[in-house]
């Protein structure tokens, strides 16, 4: 990955909408409509600029000769598909009770984030259910905005290897032997790579905007739609797995209470 000082943008690398427009040699209403539907994707807002690799990246597809409407269409049914998984997933977190967190984002509360995650990553320790839930949720709260915040406070422009580095090692060293016995566990670990994947994603743009597309691809591969679907399904049925498991622990201890009070 090209190095960098900081995590400021190169305003050298990044075009304005018309600029744009007149690269792909396409209307302003074209490059709307490929905004529109996450074919090309604005690295700022106000005002809109794009990265001269995104543009170079359309350019080549309709060079290719590939259709401009096809581009919109399948960009379109990703965008939505996307969409559709993410409401399914937080309504089904929210069934559950999952609740989400809010990171601090001050210099010495991210200093403070980043130092645990380094000593814990050395201690290896044995987590509890509850405490890989705490890590899910930190991960999930981690955005772009965030890794910007961060590398501005670490003065370092890629914040993302650590943390990233750090959720996959978590999975990694899951002690998958105890889930048959503790459902709970299990389900933390289901949240956790669900996590990870969020983690994935947020690192990948977090790139994009730094190194361009192709960089950041090469980098942080994007995670196929299909595997976050069967990620979901993974979560919610270790969820209720464990659910139901506590339901019956009550149901037994109940059942003792009763036979109990009545001898």
């Amino acid at each position: 990955m090209p190095a960098a000082s900081s995590g400021r943008r190169d305003t050298n690398l990044l075009l304005t909408r018309s600029e744009a427009a007149k690269s792909l040699s396409l209307p302003m209403s074209a490059i709307s409509r490929l905004i529109r539907t996450g074919v090309l994707e604005p690295v700022t807002l106000r005002p809109q600029r794009f990265h001269i690799q995104d543009v170079n990246e359309v350019r080549k597809m309709v060079q290719d000769k590939v259709h401009i409407s096809k581009i919109w269409n399948h960009a379109f049914l990703a965008h939505q598909g996307v969409r559709h998984l993410e409401k399914k997933l937080n309504t089904l977190l929210e069934m559950l009770q999952v609740t989400s967190s809010i990171l601090p984002t001050g210099e010495i509360e991210v200093r403070a984030l980043f130092k645990k995650i380094y000593k814990t990553s050395r201690s290896r320790p044995i987590l509890t259910a509850e405490e890989v839930m705490d890590w899910a949720k930190i991960f999930l709260a981690i955005d772009e905005n965030y890794l910007v915040l961060a590398a501005g406070h670490l003065k370092t422009s890629e914040p993302w290897q650590q943390v990233l580095w750090f959720s996959q090692h978590l999975l990694e060293t899951a002690p998958t032997e105890l889930f048959p016995a503790d459902k709970g566990l299990e389900a933390a670990y289901h949240y956790l790579s669900y996590a990870h994947r969020h983690l994935r994603q947020v690192s990948y743009f977090y790139c994009r905007v730094l190194h361009g597309a192709k960089e950041a691809g090469r980098c942080i591969p994007e995670a196929q739609s299909g595997d976050t679907t069967n990620e979901i399904s993974a979560i919610v049925a270790a969820m209720l797995n464990n659910e139901s498991a506590t339901r019956r622990k009550k149901k037994e201890i109940n059942l003792d209470k009763r036979r109990h009070s009545s001898h």
